[in-house]
């Protein structure tokens, strides 16, 4: 059977959050609000105050199974009938999951494009150390995702290129998942909309990304930035949750498994985990460099070295991610055209620092 899913309504552009307010009335009259410190204050001038009646939450800064339940609590106490999560991937999977508690719909507010967390109905666990500890699969994607590109663009250029290393792996994980006649989030076959909605990911990473970082660097958003946008927001949402992922995502269980990568951003160990897929899946040296030279160039990393805060023996640590990904994420190496090992994940690993 093929399943395919996403939000009901998705919205981008510029001053986008002026429309927040009248698509909030669709949803519920008693908001929760689930924001950090600078993004609450940015949405209160977008917002009826009467319409969240008071219930503005501070997001805690990780998602875990305390905070959702910290989250639910002043949900059900204000008796909030729909939930708006706004700020960065953590943030928008507390929500998801509080409104999943609540059995209310959700609406998500990214500010920044690091991931593409907002469109999914999953919710990714991690503990206090950021280390990941499962998904949590919801009900229900979110009814609204609302992306203003104004704020997108004022948000530090590393999270923009983050969620270019996130996007960017989507039609080889698609492609792998397919292939191994995987399983897609919703627990079906993959539709063939699923892996066109990656390649077209792909192809307007490659022709906008570059270009959409000079918009950034400008301040000011452009055909190239909205579309590279909507492919890491969207496009790449989509095309996860309905096509499977595979050994690039596999990886972050094991990066965030080690203290000196654990704080790199998830779409920076995603690009990492895809040159080590792609190694994996023996592709030729000039696809391979022609792929690395262009991460290379708008800044995504490409080897663990790039990713840690201090120096690293790379064949030690490479030993602990590959094991703990071999333990953690079989669900997702199952979705490669061959079994891996520990030995397989190590070596594959570690080469990356060579090229």
């Amino acid at each position: 059977m093929r399943i395919y899913g996403g939000p009901r309504r998705y919205i981008q552009g510029p001053d986008a959050l002026q429309q927040l307010e009248v698509e909030l009335r669709r949803f519920g009259s008693n908001a929760l609000l689930l924001a950090d410190e600078v993004v609450e204050e940015r949405l209160a001038l977008a917002v009826d105050t009467r319409l969240v009646a008071g219930a503005c939450v501070r997001f805690g800064g990780e998602c875990t199974e305390e905070e959702i339940a910290r989250v639910a609590q002043v949900g059900t106490d204000r008796r909030c009938d729909v939930v708006v999560g706004a700020g960065g991937g953590k943030a928008l999977d507390v929500a998801k999951a509080v409104a999943h508690e609540l059995g209310t719909e959700v609406v998500i507010v990214p500010t920044i494009a690091s991931n593409d967390a907002a469109t999914s109905r999953l919710s990714v666990l991690y503990d206090k150390t950021h280390r990941v500890r499962g998904v949590r699969r919801l009900d229900l994607n979110p009814a609204l995702v609302l992306v203003d590109t104004k704020v997108i663009i004022a948000a530090p250029r590393r999270f923009f290129v983050a969620g270019i290393g996130d996007a960017l792996s989507k039609v080889f994980e698609s492609d792998a998942c397919r292939t191994a006649r995987g399983r897609s989030f919703f627990d079906a076959e993959p539709p063939l909309a699923a892996q066109a909605l990656a390649d077209a990911c792909y192809r307007t990473l490659r022709s906008s990304a570059a270009r959409a970082l000079d918009a950034l660097a400008r301040g000011t958003p452009d055909q190239a930035f909205e579309d590279t946008t909507e492919a890491a927001v969207l496009l790449s949402g989509l095309a996860f949750e309905n096509g499977g992922l595979s050994v690039a995502h596999a990886l972050t269980r094991g990066f965030t498994a080690v203290p000196q990568l654990a704080t790199s951003l998830h779409g920076e160990q995603v690009s990492v985990g895809l040159v080590v897929q792609l190694i994996l899946a023996d592709t030729s040296a000039s696809d391979l460099g022609e792929l690395i030279a262009f991460m290379r160039s708008i800044g995504l990393p490409t080897s663990m070295r790039d990713l840690a805060i201090e120096p690293i023996d790379e064949s030690e640590i490479a030993k602990t991610v590959a094991a703990v990904t071999l333990s953690s994420a079989q669900h997702l190496l199952r979705h490669f055209h061959r079994p891996l090992s520990e030995t397989n994940l190590r070596q594959a690993i570690v080469e990356c620092a060579r090229l």
